[in-house]
């Protein structure tokens, strides 16, 4: 937890900055807040959860591989459907 100074503003370093930029991309990625609450309490409670933690973000790189694969799936039949009516316009 970053310390405060005299006037209580809170004092972040560069681990405090990076932690934050790590739990804001899970998130866009889509991991559920409880999933990066799990993950922040077993950081907490050490090395011995390394395993626990590793399988977490083992089983959300998963999840992150599915999203593409629909989004490049996705991308391609917008790409279709936009030639199509590009096509159509330029018919009429």
């Amino acid at each position: 937890m970053p310390e405060r100074n005299s006037h209580g503003v809170r004092l972040y370093n560069d681990s405090h900055v990076k932690w934050l930029e790590f739990v804001k991309r899970l998130r866009e990625t889509q991991m559920p807040i409880e999933q990066i609450k799990k993950y922040a309490q077993l950081f907490k409670e050490g090395d011995q959860t390394s395993k626990e933690r590793l399988n977490l973000l083992e089983n959300h790189h998963r999840s992150i591989q599915i999203q593409i694969e629909t989004l490049k799936y996705t991308e391609e039949m917008l790409d279709k459907k936009i030639a199509a009516y590009r096509q159509h316009l330029s018919t009429i």
